[in-house]
């Protein structure tokens, strides 16, 4: 069913988001409330009242199997309390939500009220994307561009695709990596994650339907330079993890650590953004 989502600016107790129930009820229309929680003292209570709000029986039958969106600001926290306290409950909030959200069996989705400023949440895409905490990503994620970032990243459609582009790539890591190489560091660990490599495929095959053609298909010359590369890494990849396997068995030494952060430096060199 398709919904409606409410957004409930300043959420600081479970009676703000059943209020919006209660009007939607009046007015004969089905919508989803999304709690916005922004200041550092709502950030803290954020866990507590959405327990109580999962916890309200007329809340669960109104959301059904529906995904539980929960949007998170980034301007009033920070005027708030500063950027590092800010920084710091937005991740504590997202961590704890999610624990919420997972021990209530519902699905949920963080929506992030991005400014352009780094004191409103700005910045690279991407890297607010990579920044998020584990495990608080389960039914995706939103994000906003809000003021004079609409402008500057979406004023001109080359601007905007490039813009997009660099959130996604979630496809140059992919293509640079390799299954091969990638097990033979897992055959480093006793307790093995295969799930890791299946993931990786699946990844793969998502960007992949995105884009409806292979890996860096759209980027020719990046993708010659990845193939061109990676012959001379791959040698270095193999040292790593010899050294590696003999320093777990005891063989170690002055010479075994130089070698070792000779290779680190060699493949970061080589990988470069994902060395």
């Amino acid at each position: 069913m398709a919904d409606t989502r409410s957004i409930v600016s300043m959420t600081d107790d479970v009676s703000d988001v059943l209020e919006v129930l209660l009007l939607a009820r009046e007015a004969g229309v089905r919508v989803l409330p999304v709690p916005l929680f922004e200041t550092l003292k709502d950030l803290t209570a954020a866990p507590v009242i959405m327990d109580g709000l999962l916890s309200t029986a007329v809340y669960r039958a109104a959301l059904g199997d529906d995904v539980q969106e929960i949007m998170l600001g980034y301007s009033d926290s920070n005027k708030d309390a500063g950027p590092v306290a800010a920084t710091w409950g937005l991740f504590v909030a997202q961590r704890e939500l999610a624990a919420v959200c997972r021990r209530h069996g519902v699905r949920f989705r963080f929506f992030h009220g991005r400014g352009t400023s780094l004191g409103r949440g700005g910045g690279p895409m991407a890297r607010a994307i990579l920044a998020q905490p584990p495990g608080t990503i389960d039914a995706g994620l939103r994000l906003t561009e809000q003021g004079e970032a609409l402008a500057d990243k979406y004023g001109h459609p080359a601007l905007a695709r490039r813009n997009l582009e660099q959130g996604l790539y979630v496809s140059m890591s992919l293509a640079k990596s390799d299954a091969v190489v990638f097990q033979a560091y897992l055959e480093l660990d006793e307790q093995q994650s295969p799930h890791l490599l299946a993931a990786r495929e699946r990844t793969i095959a998502a960007i992949e339907h995105v884009y409806q053609a292979p890996l860096l298909d759209h980027e020719p010359r990046l993708k010659r330079s990845i193939a061109l590369r990676n012959p001379y890494i791959e040698p270095i990849h193999r040292a790593q993890v010899e050294l590696l396997r003999r320093s777990r068995r005891g063989e170690r030494g002055v010479v075994e650590d130089r070698a070792v952060l000779s290779t680190i430096l060699g493949i970061a060199a080589g990988v470069r953004n994902a060395g």
